[in-house]
């Protein structure tokens, strides 16, 4: 009973950052152009970025568009499968946000070719709800690691 509470919290987890991700992205490309910007708070404002590289603007490379598309797509199933076949013991809520901000920025990478970017603290390159998800999740999983060293 255990295992399907936590299959139930990683795929409904996914699910959530996937559709925050994509609504997200997509109010941002119709209200705002690219390289517009709209300031939240004076340290904080909703720039529309166009990345082709990786979380937080790392890696901008179009070239590589296909390798991260197929890195994430393998995360993603790897992680199914390792739920489906219980391999996953702990730590569902921390692969459900790895696992949909993947989905949500491999939506991304495969409709437009670049993955939408808006959160912008002027101080760090501007990211979005996958990038977040994505971090937020593997900060888990590493704090999890060190707690049990």
């Amino acid at each position: 009973m255990k295992k399907a509470r936590g299959a139930r919290l990683l795929f409904s987890t996914a699910f959530v950052v996937l559709i925050l991700d994509v609504l997200s992205k997509s109010v941002v490309r119709s209200l705002l152009p690219t390289g517009d910007s709209m300031s939240v708070v004076p340290f904080l404002s909703i720039t529309h970025v166009q990345n082709v590289g990786i979380a937080f603007g790392l890696l901008q490379f179009n070239i590589m568009r296909w390798l991260l598309v197929a890195i994430a797509l393998a995360v993603v199933v790897a992680i199914a499968w390792s739920c489906k076949h219980h391999k996953l013991k702990e730590h569902f809520l921390a692969w459900g946000l790895i696992m949909g901000g993947a989905l949500g920025n491999v939506i991304d990478r495969i409709m437009l070719g670049t993955v939408t970017d808006f959160i912008d603290f002027h101080f760090w390159p501007a990211f979005n709800v996958a990038d977040s998800a994505l971090t937020i999740g593997v900060i888990i999983l590493v704090w999890h690691a060190w707690k049990k060293e």
